[in-house]
């Protein structure tokens, strides 16, 4: 297994690699990777030139992700590169339109209902269709355990990313498979900071350390990704707070009847959006309840119940706190 992903990665950078096994006297493999030595210069250079996103627009992208936040994030960065952008809400849907339409590339999400990314890529890596079977398939998602990740390269993926994710790492992973656009020569322009005044009127905090004022979030990240975009900013936290108290009631339902498994599954889902809104209190917390009840610790249920009964009450005050920063 280790030696196949070896070479699948290698291969897919541009490189071969080769064996020499003698019994009895041991193995020894050779790689070559079709890099240049780089300098201190040039690294230099390298850190201090932003990026320029549009060089790989043009693009048809299929988001295979059931989070309608998760969908909102990638949908903006992505279009505001000029990519062409459609959503499917789950593996099954997104199977059915890479049949139907034209894609460069798809960013498959592995948790989703009906047809999670494993089995669809799986089934897409089948289709008669060369073109369709060989499409780029980058995965989505909230687990950083090591191991994950292969399993993610043996059903056919070319890469993957963890949520929450920057514009910067989504654009260094997209840009190894889709073709710079040899028309796209747009000057690098670096995005304005909103102004003071602008940001007083959408109510937006003008503290950089929301942790001494009391505030139980950042949203740096948010602005970050959105550029400083109030609007952005607003349907960032809209779409939060619109799901916020189905995910509390579901926290403590499933504590109380001690649907672990449930709360696991749920507990991966709100994963990247505790750590995109800033909610540090709690990102180890959701982390330890993920993978503690998927483990069906249930010996510790009464630990694993004082963690829920926190995570509830510090996200209901993160909901009253968003809303009078955000009111409608």
């Amino acid at each position: 297994m280790g030696l196949s992903i070896c070479k699948n990665l290698i291969e897919m950078q541009g490189g071969s690699i080769s064996v020499e096994s003698k019994y009895g006297e041991g193995t020894v493999f050779h790689f070559k990777l079709p890099y240049k030595i780089g300098t201190t210069e040039m690294l230099a250079q390298e850190e201090q030139a932003p990026e320029n996103y549009s060089l790989i627009g043009e693009k048809r992208i299929l988001i295979a992700e059931d989070v309608e936040l998760n969908q909102f994030i990638a949908r903006q960065i992505l279009e505001s590169w000029g990519m062409d952008v459609a959503v499917a809400a789950n593996g099954r849907i997104a199977l059915e339109m890479v049949q139907e339409q034209h894609f460069d590339l798809i960013l498959m999400d592995i948790q989703m209902p009906e047809m999670d990314g494993i089995e669809a890529t799986e089934l897409i890596r089948k289709l008669g269709d060369t073109r369709l079977a060989n499409i780029p398939i980058i995965a989505l998602t909230a687990n950083a355990l090591k191991g994950d990740n292969h399993l993610y390269f043996q059903a056919g993926m070319n890469d993957y990313i963890t949520k929450p994710y920057t514009e910067e790492k989504l654009y260094s992973v997209l840009s190894k498979f889709l073709p710079a656009n040899p028309l796209s020569v747009a000057p690098v322009v670096e995005m304005a900071k909103p102004s003071t005044r602008i940001l007083v009127e959408e109510g937006i905090s003008l503290s950089n350390n929301y942790v001494e004022e009391g505030l139980l979030y950042d949203l740096t990240m948010v602005r970050q990704i959105g550029k400083g975009n109030p609007d952005f900013i607003g349907k960032m936290v809209t779409l939060f707070l619109e799901q916020l108290p189905s995910d509390i009631s579901k926290l403590k339902e499933y504590s109380q009847k001690d649907e672990w498994e449930s709360l696991s599954k749920l507990a991966h889902r709100m994963k990247p959006s505790i750590e995109g809104m800033g909610i540090h209190s709690l990102k180890t917390i959701i982390r330890e309840l993920e993978t503690r009840s998927r483990n069906n610790e249930s010996i510790h249920s009464s630990e694993l119940k004082k963690m829920v009964a926190f995570t509830c009450e510090t996200m209901e005050k993160v909901l009253v706190q968003l809303r009078l920063e955000f009111p409608k």
